[in-house]
């Protein structure tokens, strides 16, 4: 089905989308089209965009993708409205779904679900749903997001719209196939490792210069159950040690002062090292919260007591 739905988009000669003010769930489900249809099929006039009530004739066409409008929830007909009886999701989700990408797409995207969430059951339910005050929405809305949703009369298939709807795209795209990419190499490249006081975490020796390396770091600390992970610091000559989560037992400010630390952030998550001749089992242990320690086991593996690497 994904890959007879991916062919069927070639058949594709028009967009229609409601009118009105642009809201996110809209805006991505064009951006993203643009992505498997082609910019310059829109600029060239051989498919169009249209902000609008589709007409029954293209409800019922495949030839003509809709979103967010239409009542209609069918794929096979190139319908993605999330208003259809009995659909949970955003139209840019049931799109991507179609495609058999989302699960991808939200490993390297962490908004994702939050996006859905805000648009299929507003705002303030998402509010409640992760615990957080509504007055604190408002302070989410970024000046770019502000600008282009307040330009309800401006075509989709406008150069400006266009051009925006299309760099929105090729991020969300690009980022995702990096993410791919780098949980692949992350896989085969990192070395798990556990402390004395069994805390574990994993070594990637490659570069953290990708956009995703934090989400994908992220994703395979959930995945193994690690705590922490080395890499080498991009702005010096050691190692920078990263904590995962808010609430590990972990809180590397601990490590400050010492001679081995070139800097630790106030908020207790990293510390970067002067070299790399450092004894890396003992500056993990040495950051343990007191009261948090945990029996020791594991196997040391890949670092030797006295410092450096095998």
């Amino acid at each position: 089905m994904q890959k007879e739905f991916q062919a069927a988009l070639e058949d594709v000669k028009g967009i229609v989308t409601h009118g009105g003010r642009i809201h996110l769930d809209d805006f991505l489900s064009v951006a993203l089209a643009l992505q498997y249809l082609g910019r310059e099929k829109v600029e060239s006039g051989e498919i169009f965009i249209e902000r609008r009530v589709p007409s029954e004739k293209e409800l019922a066409s495949s030839e003509v993708l809709v979103f967010d409008t239409g009542m209609l929830h069918e794929p096979e007909k190139m319908n993605f409205d999330h208003h259809a009886l009995s659909v949970t999701g955003a139209s840019f989700k049931l799109f991507l779904e179609a495609l058999g990408v989302w699960e991808r797409f939200t490993l390297a995207h962490v908004w994702a679900e939050r996006a859905v969430v805000m648009d299929c059951l507003g705002p303030r339910s998402w509010a409640q749903k992760v615990s957080i005050p509504e007055e604190v929405l408002f302070q989410m809305l970024s000046p770019l997001e502000a600008a282009v949703f307040s330009s309800e009369r401006d075509s989709f298939s406008s150069p400006v719209m266009l051009g925006l709807l299309d760099l929105v795209g090729k991020h969300c795209i690009s980022m995702m196939t990096e993410m791919d990419d780098l949980l692949c190499e992350l896989e085969k490249a990192r070395h798990d490792i556990v402390t004395p006081n069994g805390v574990h975490g994993f070594v990637f020796e490659g570069s953290t210069r990708s956009r995703t390396f934090p989400a994908a770091s992220k994703c395979l600390a959930e995945r193994t159950g690690c705590e922490f992970c080395v890499t080498p610091d991009d702005r010096g000559e050691g190692w920078s040690l990263y904590r995962f989560g808010v609430s590990s037992r972990l809180d590397l400010k601990r490590l400050e002062g010492r001679s081995e630390i070139q800097f630790t952030h106030v908020g207790g998550f990293l510390a970067k090292t002067r070299n790399r001749s450092v004894d890396l089992f003992d500056l993990i242990d040495s950051s343990i919260a007191p009261g948090s320690l945990s029996e020791i086991g594991g196997e040391h593996g890949y670092f030797r007591r006295e410092g450096g690497m095998k």
